[in-house]
């Protein structure tokens, strides 16, 4: 049992480094080579040439795009001189051998920002364009997307007292639990307790929210981010273990009394 409890307490620290240290691995695993490629291509885009940037388009999409189309994306970078330019997305995948990769860049000009997408294939050593998109922004996304309480919903503020008080709620039946006098299985009652059932996401930019009713989450709560240009992302869950572990504690204190009231009268009578 003292085992099982320092690996459930292992997990809960090894959570919380994974999630300090996501900002420090972030750098390390975007690759340099494609995510140069993509900001070179919006930057054509950019700079209305368009026949190099046909020239990277995978085949497919080649009957679709025009000049003029292109023409109206290209519009949607602010006038002027591109000030500053950020990576501040990257996803890559390689299924079944084939490498793809989505990079996302923030535009700043005296003007105005903008949001740039590159979506790409790697086909033996080239690469290929899949997708790309341009967006005006009403600002930097790390302004935008910065955590703060004015402005908020009451179901903001809800999610975000849920998803403090839940952990702590948790991490005080689980202590409870542990020195509870529980017969027999008191690890299933653990188990029970740290695990949620179901769940609410709120992006906390957007106000956004969804429902899973199927979702379990570890000590019942969470705060994601995938950079400090992404929105948080707030997950709250019902802690129903821990609720129903304190309707059932009195039981086993009671029994744990009584038996050593019996076995106190046994030794008496003996």
């Amino acid at each position: 049992m003292r085992n099982f409890i320092k690996a459930i307490l292992l997990m809960a620290l090894l959570s919380i480094s994974a999630f300090a240290s996501a900002g420090f691995l972030e750098d390390k695993l975007i690759p340099k080579e494609e995510s140069a490629f993509a900001r070179d291509y919006l930057q054509h885009v950019h700079d209305n040439d368009f026949s190099y940037v046909k020239s990277k388009l995978d085949p497919e999409l080649l009957p679709t795009v025009t000049d003029d189309n292109l023409l109206r994306i290209s519009a949607y970078f602010p006038g002027g001189e591109i000030l500053s330019t950020e990576l501040i997305g990257s996803q890559v995948n390689i299924i079944n051998g084939v490498w793809t990769g989505n990079f996302t860049f923030e535009y700043h000009t005296k003007y105005g920002w903008a949001v740039g997408f590159v979506a790409l294939k790697r086909i033996d050593a080239e690469l290929i364009v899949t997708a790309f998109s341009v967006h005006k922004a009403n600002g930097s996304q790390e302004e935008l997307n910065r955590f703060t309480l004015s402005g908020k919903s009451v179901l903001h503020y809800l999610v975000l007292i849920a998803t403090v008080c839940i952990p702590l709620f948790i991490l005080v039946t689980l202590i409870a639990c542990i020195k509870t006098p529980i017969p027999k299985r008191k690890w299933l009652w653990i188990v029970f307790i740290i695990l949620s059932v179901g769940a609410i996401q709120m992006n906390w930019t957007s106000g956004e929210y969804r429902l899973n009713l199927l979702q379990f989450q570890l000590f019942g709560a969470a705060l994601m981010t995938m950079s400090k240009y992404a929105p948080c992302v707030l997950t709250a869950g019902f802690p129903l273990g821990a609720i129903l572990f304190w309707f059932w504690r009195p039981k086993y204190v009671a029994a744990a009394k009584a038996l050593k009231q019996a076995e106190a009268g046994v030794t008496l009578v003996n």
